[in-house]
């Protein structure tokens, strides 16, 4: 029996920094009569920059605060899971360590749970970086108008759903963003075998829609994405851009065939998603920057099989022979 009707679930890693900033803007908008309404669960992954003596205070003082240390560090994957796994309510709402509820949110979001009819929840965010103003972002779709529907009823819906989405974001790339019935998340099976895309968490809210569950995309900024700390973009600004890029193609690939086939309409729609969110020019672009300089001429080549491997071969192929060609041209039309 959930104890909670909502446990906002923070995965984190050394991000003692802006923990308390994050768990300040959900405990601001619980007041005392919702207690029982909204749990708060942060599991870590054996930070050593002073989250573990943070929390071990913050709990004594809030009993609807749950914390959960590992002794090693287990990969983002786990945690994820973990975090879950350690909730004790009827939805779980993820939130990254580092991320803020907008002013209002939860209130929104508890209407939309105490109706009873929605089982995966997803909104917008809007951004904002260190010393700088708020903004919002667009929607994780191409129009500005929210969807709602049942998935075993209506699959067609969820075909003009990821055909509409111009960004993974819009199916769980970005965790802040998504609410769901914990019950109907732990009757899926398999996600240790995505344990180190990343993604393990896509995987089973994919298996959820597949099997069938009410769906509905709200197209407000209820959450505010602190930029500049995404730890997969870590390091060289080429390399990170890659490994961003590896990241979702492979990722969302491999989860896509597993859930819906590899010759699905969903799977197709998903891998059109990746196209319109990691754009063909742009990976030509990031390749011709990797050819010049030896040091990622290798990665150059991978990004290459990246693109093949996909299923964006074709277009890639007339891309680069384009860029190659056209400065050609334009030598041969100045000397004429």
């Amino acid at each position: 029996m959930a104890k909670y009707l909502v446990a906002i679930c923070i995965p984190t890693y050394n991000r003692g920094r802006f923990l308390p900033h994050t768990l300040d803007s959900i405990l601001g908008q619980i007041p005392t009569d919702m207690e029982e309404l909204v749990q708060v669960v942060v599991s870590d992954n054996a930070s050593d920059d002073g989250t573990q003596q943070f929390m071990t205070e913050l709990v004594t003082r809030h009993p609807n605060v749950t914390y959960f240390r590992w002794s090693e560090n287990q990969g983002a994957d786990r945690n994820y899971l973990k975090v879950v796994e350690l909730a004790q309510a009827e939805f779980c709402w993820f939130l990254g360590s580092d991320d803020r509820l907008a002013p209002g949110a939860l209130s929104r979001v508890l209407d939309f749970l105490r109706e009873g009819v929605t089982d995966i929840l997803i909104f917008d965010r809007s951004e904002i970086y260190e010393g700088s103003q708020e903004r919002r972002i667009g929607h994780w779709t191409g129009s500005a108008a929210g969807r709602c529907f049942n998935t075993s009823h209506e699959p067609r819906s969820l075909l003009r759903y990821l055909d509409e989405c111009n960004s993974p974001g819009g199916v769980f790339s970005y965790l802040s963003v998504i609410v769901f019935r914990k019950r109907l998340w732990d009757c899926i099976p398999g996600a240790e075998k995505f344990v180190g895309t990343a993604y393990s968490h896509v995987y089973i809210l994919l298996s959820m829609l597949r099997r069938g569950v009410n769906f509905r995309y709200l197209p407000e900024a209820l959450v505010i994405c602190t930029m500049g700390n995404d730890s997969f973009r870590e390091g060289n600004s080429l390399l990170a851009l890659y490994r961003r890029v590896k990241l979702d193609i492979d990722g969302y690939r491999e989860i896509a065939f597993s859930v819906f086939g590899s010759d699905s309409e969903e799977a197709s729609a998903i891998m059109g998603m990746l196209g319109r969110a990691h754009r063909l020019s742009g990976m030509l672009k990031l390749k011709m920057r990797m050819l010049a300089s030896l040091q990622f001429q290798s990665q150059a080549r991978s990004l290459d099989l990246l693109m093949k491997n996909s299923g964006f071969w074709g277009r890639y192929v007339v891309l680069s022979f384009v860029s190659l060609v056209q400065p050609l041209f334009a030598f041969l039309k100045h000397r004429e």
